[in-house]
């Protein structure tokens, strides 16, 4: 993995940015203006803020033209926890408070109407909890592995500062993304610079992608993803406070309620990949291929990857809340398929899958 890669996902979501420990800076007055920076600079500010020290309160928000599915969530209960929570996250708001302390302390707590959801991270053991579920899972990882990963890729990697890392990401979207900054918006009461990338794709659904960065820090604050014709973010995740300093040390402390069921699973970093938010592992088969580049690139799972008359079976035999779920997938030439105001899938008779930030039409083109 190279330099770029690890710190360029603190862009696409700052609720897992919870690396690191920063001392306190001396904090300009709110009426002092903040110092022109270009797109450049302002990413080699986020590069060098992967060691952060700070608790905060995250809202995250979606808005994608989506109904309340919430009483089917409720039918599939603990049987269907994977797609239970996808449907959460597409239509659903939340409420999360995040702890960090240097690069081997987090935690990440989600606050649900009566139930609560926790990762929680001290050195090599990670909680995950779910109180709706009564359940815990406890991830230990292997220290060899895990030093033998980390002195190979230390003696791989080139010496690159943050500011040629920025430069050379900006060469890279510049082709298909616009670059704009603004440093005239607060978020969490903090003076913050405001990266907009614009997509030049005419297809694609994205209007634009916001980055508010806290100007002294570097921290992301938030992030908002914008859909053509939608004056509200269709997607946004944004600290609504934000304390820097080291939490206290209890918040890293986790112990499994009485009665919960437990399990326990030896991990490598390369399965952490493959542990987070329930990732089904795929197949060489299955792995999917890009259609295009940029903002209207499409993604494509082969033949087979997915039944469609088992799946219109299944929600039959499931009830009338899953046959409206699967309702929501229009019949079009070929298969059966849904755009929302951000993204659009499509599903093949043959058991294709096909998905982007495009109109249902170009990934019915892309299918023929």
């Amino acid at each position: 993995m190279n330099k770029t890669a690890r710190w360029v996902p603190a862009l696409a979501a700052p609720v897992v940015i919870i690396g690191g420990a920063l001392a306190w800076p001396a904090i300009a007055s709110a009426s002092s203006p903040l110092p022109d920076k270009t797109p450049a600079q302002v990413l080699a500010l986020v590069a060098k803020s992967d060691t952060a020290a700070y608790s905060g309160t995250v809202q995250q928000t979606s808005d994608l033209g989506l109904p309340d599915l919430s009483a089917l969530e409720k039918q599939l209960g603990a049987a269907g926890a994977s797609s239970n929570n996808l449907l959460d996250l597409l239509t659903a708001s939340h409420t999360a408070k995040i702890y960090t302390d240097g690069g081997s302390k987090q935690r990440l707590q989600v606050l649900d109407s009566l139930a609560e959801r926790d990762v929680v991270r001290s050195g090599d053991s990670v909680w995950l909890y779910d109180s709706s579920q009564s359940a815990a899972t406890h991830l230990v990882f292997t220290g060899g592995a895990k030093k033998k990963d980390a002195s190979r890729e230390a003696s791989a990697a080139p010496e690159v500062t943050p500011t040629q890392l920025a430069t050379q990401l900006i060469a890279q979207l510049q082709p298909t993304t616009g670059f704009d900054v603004s440093s005239s918006d607060r978020v969490a009461g903090r003076a913050t610079y405001r990266l907009t990338l614009t997509p030049k794709a005419a297809d694609s659904l994205v209007a634009d992608a916001t980055v508010a960065v806290d100007a002294h820090t570097g921290v992301p604050l938030e992030v908002s993803v914008y859909a053509k014709g939608q004056s509200s973010p269709a997607v946004q995740v944004k600290f609504s406070s934000i304390r820097y300093g080291s939490p206290a040390a209890d918040v890293f402390r986790f112990s499994p309620p009485k009665g919960a069921k437990v399990e326990t699973q030896q991990i490598t970093p390369q399965d952490l990949a493959g542990a987070r938010g329930d990732a089904p592992k795929l197949s060489g088969a299955q792995k999917p291929t890009v259609i295009g580049t940029g903002w209207d690139a499409i993604a494509e799972l082969p033949a087979g990857s997915l039944d469609l008359s088992q799946l219109t079976q299944q929600a039959a035999q499931s009830g009338a809340d899953a046959s409206a779920m699967l309702n929501l997938l229009q019949q079009v030439d070929g298969g059966r398929g849904i755009q929302t105001s951000l993204v659009s899938v499509l599903i093949t008779d043959d058991g294709r899958v096909l998905a982007g930030a495009v109109p249902l039409t170009a990934l019915e083109n892309a299918a023929k």
